[in-house]
């Protein structure tokens, strides 16, 4: 149980800090830390990368998801994430890698918002 709180309390401080990184780039109109590497932004794949966290979060802090789940699903994320900055370090992103990236982040969405915490029936 105890265990199960400290997981809770660490979860609340990253959702907390994420958001309020989030929203300090939003007040300040900057571009987000989801940046790659070389310049050659893919904005669109980048904004959704960053959508997709926040809904994430969002999820988890309402507690319509457990931690497990959050990390799991951030670890998707992430890993197009990861996807897209190699893509970027050969260059600008073509049109298939693009498209490849964005059916990922079909797929992540539409597991971000069919993912649903158990419930606890007797």
């Amino acid at each position: 149980m105890n265990n199960m709180i400290k997981v809770f309390g660490l979860m609340a401080l990253v959702t907390s800090l994420s958001a309020a990184s989030v929203m300090a780039d939003e007040v300040a109109g900057t571009t987000p830390a989801v940046t790659s590497p070389s310049g050659t932004a893919a904005p669109r794949v980048e904004k959704r990368i960053v959508h997709q966290k926040k809904r994430i979060s969002k999820k988890l802090s309402k507690g319509k998801i457990t931690p497990d789940q959050a990390s799991q699903l951030n670890g998707k994320v992430d890993a197009v994430q990861a996807q897209e900055q190699t893509m970027v370090k050969n260059g600008k992103l073509s049109k298939k890698d693009r498209k490849e990236l964005n059916q990922e982040l079909n797929a992540s969405g539409k597991q971000i918002k069919e993912t649903k915490a158990p419930t606890s029936g007797s």
